[in-house]
């Protein structure tokens, strides 16, 4: 008869949870001592079996027990394999659950366009996800609006896009899965681009003496929302002389205002003014 005989597998368990001892225990008719060879998704290695009577137990090292998915083994005697087949490890949902998160992007801008997305990967501790359709809560707060959802996991992961608002400010998130919260994660709502706006000047004389000086200041700059736009934003201001020359100033905005300055010419002029932030919005012109 062929060698197969010899061996007989005795284990009936086809699937073991993550982090439990996960033994394979074979018959053996003779006093060989076959070799396993053990192989998942992380590597693959060989054991000997621990030999009691005409028993083989082949103890899984912690390495492979630990994590879930498809374990194959094959028994090898003489260089051949004589069995093989294979074994289920499943996550081990009865540890403590361990939830990853991430949120991006950070900024986003106020309107209903933009969105950030927040991916929840809830796992056991051994770092092996939980099974599909895993609950996931995930909370948002945005001032003192709070709102909570439902996500179902699906291919290892949970996830949802956190919308925009069309205020400037905060949005906290957070998720929780099988009594363990997330660390709470933010994204910051930004102004949207400024709309168009209005310009003045003013000046203590108005000689042109190459000395005295003219501010040129914006009105406060919104966006379509009325946000007040970002500190920092750059608004450049065009000058047109009567002989067609131009000049240029800029300043950047603090709390939604521009000031300039610009030095006058020393010989009499006109200037026809009009400012910018370059691409998103542009003044009215004065003289």
């Amino acid at each position: 008869s062929s060698t197969t005989d010899f061996f007989k597998l005795e284990t009936i368990e086809k699937t073991f949870l993550a982090g439990t001892k996960v033994v394979l225990t074979f018959s053996s008719k003779n006093d060989k001592s076959p070799l396993l060879f053990i192989n998942n998704s992380y590597g693959s290695t060989i054991i000997s079996p621990k030999k009691t009577e005409a028993k083989l137990v082949f103890i899984m090292p912690s390495v492979f027990s630990k994590k879930a998915g498809v374990l194959n083994w094959s028994l090898i005697n003489e260089e051949k394999s004589k069995l093989k087949n294979s074994i289920e490890i499943l996550p081990n949902i009865a540890t403590k659950t361990i939830i990853e998160s991430y949120l991006g992007p950070r900024s986003i801008q106020a309107g209903n366009k933009d969105y950030s997305m927040l991916v929840v990967i809830p796992t056991d501790i051994y770092d092996n996800p939980l099974p599909e359709n895993t609950s996931v809560k995930i909370n948002e707060q945005f001032l003192d609006n709070i709102s909570s959802t439902e996500e179902k996991t699906k291919n290892l992961i949970a996830w949802r896009n956190i919308l925009a608002k069309e205020k400037a400010g905060s949005i906290l998130v957070s998720s929780y899965s099988n009594t363990t919260n997330s660390n709470e994660l933010t994204t910051v709502i930004y102004p949207s681009n400024p709309t168009n706006f209005v310009i003045s000047f003013n000046r203590n004389h108005d000689f042109a003496d190459g000395n005295q000086i003219t501010e040129l200041t914006t009105s406060k700059l919104l966006d379509e929302f009325g946000n007040t736009i970002s500190d920092g934003t750059i608004v450049e201001f065009n000058i047109v002389t009567t002989e067609n020359t131009i000049l240029k100033t800029r300043a950047t905005t603090i709390n939604g205002f521009a000031k300039a300055k610009i030095l006058h010419t020393d010989s009499k002029d006109s200037w026809k003014v009009k400012g910018f932030v370059n691409g998103l919005a542009e003044s009215n012109t004065i003289t």
